[in-house]
């Protein structure tokens, strides 16, 4: 698979995660049906390109313009992180307001990329924004199906985990040290390796805390980097 092919097949795969995560949260009937023949001709030229490689991904290939296009839409709905594919933070945070509403007891686990910047400044803004997919995927896979995962902002992610803190904070340092390591890239008709650091801060609500200083809590957490609980993984 050459260069290109490999560049198209990203950039539908992340397409097809946006769409497939608005499939979850609204369902079928929400979404146009022009969006859901996108969504299957994206599993089609993927699956597709994945079997036989390049020649039968050829024709794919000069129609990923015409489908990208047609995509624009999807990766304009603000529930939906574009470059991700995950839910946006304005999703997680309406699920923080639904918790803090039925008093329901519940931590925000947040996860900083530590090495972002310096990827950034080495291998431009693509090799950051592969790095971003990658770490919120890995996440993904590392949280239980019901835990909400969320780009939280820059190089930031967060879970929601219902329950207390002792739970969560044990549970983060797993997750933490499963983020850390070697993330690759294909940049320059190159394979591209950066050794990624991962920081876990856990913030419990309080009872009778309200939203808008919860928020503030978290913000300021990761701008000070500081925390009774906090893990550092690499």
């Amino acid at each position: 698979m050459n260069c290109a092919t490999s560049s198209i097949s990203n950039k539908l795969t992340s397409a097809r995660s946006r769409i497939e995560a608005g499939l979850a949260r609204k369902g079928d009937q929400h979404l146009s049906p022009a969006l859901n023949r996108y969504l299957e001709e994206l599993r089609r030229f993927v699956t597709a390109m994945s079997r036989d490689g390049e020649p039968v991904f050829a024709a794919p290939r000069r129609q990923a313009p015409a489908i990208e296009e047609g995509l624009e839409d999807a990766g304009s709905d603000p529930a939906i992180d574009a470059l991700t594919g995950l839910p946006s933070r304005m999703v997680l945070e309406r699920q923080i307001q639904d918790r803090i509403e039925s008093g329901a007891r519940f931590c925000l686990l947040l996860f900083d990329i530590k090495e972002l910047r310096t990827v950034n400044r080495h291998f431009g803004k693509e090799g950051g924004d592969s790095v971003l997919r990658q770490f919120g995927h890995r996440l993904v896979s590392h949280v239980r199906p019901r835990d909400v995962v969320a780009r939280w902002g820059g190089d930031e992610f967060a879970v929601v985990f219902d329950c207390p803190r002792e739970a969560a904070a044990s549970r983060s340092h797993e997750i933490a040290q499963w983020m850390a390591g070697r993330y690759r890239f294909l940049l320059r008709t190159r394979e591209w390796k950066a050794g990624i650091e991962a920081t876990a801060f856990v913030l419990e609500h309080q009872p009778g805390e309200p939203f808008d200083r919860f928020r503030g809590r978290a913000d300021s957490l990761t701008r000070r980097g500081s925390e009774p609980e906090r893990v550092d993984a690499r």
